[in-house]
């Protein structure tokens, strides 16, 4: 694990656990030194992928022990992931219509 990420993982457990000791990451982008947010995001990212109980919301993140926390989550994400889907959906007619349009040249 990298300084940083360990560095990350010692702040967050120690001084953000639950809910309502949230971090904004503009304050963890000041407090690690870092130009913008984009690394220490990443780097949560992988923290949670390691099975660190990492929790991104709108006001921040924190390091949970409530399993509702994880589950608020991962309801978040789907939806998200459910509009995200839908909009590549919605694609499909325009790009069938321009493919028609090619195959016409021929």
């Amino acid at each position: 694990m990298s300084d940083l990420k360990s560095d990350l993982l010692s702040y967050v457990k120690g001084w953000h656990t639950g809910r309502g000791n949230v971090i904004t990451f503009s304050f963890l982008k000041d407090i690690f030194h870092q130009k913008d947010d984009r690394k220490l995001r990443a780097l949560l990212v992988e923290l949670r992928h390691d099975g660190h109980p990492i929790i991104t919301c709108s006001r921040g993140v924190y390091y949970s022990t409530d399993p509702e926390d994880a589950r608020l989550l991962k309801a978040g994400l789907q939806k998200r992931i459910y509009g995200l889907y839908r909009d590549l959906k919605d694609l499909d007619p325009f790009m069938a219509k321009e493919t028609m349009k090619q195959l016409e040249l021929f």
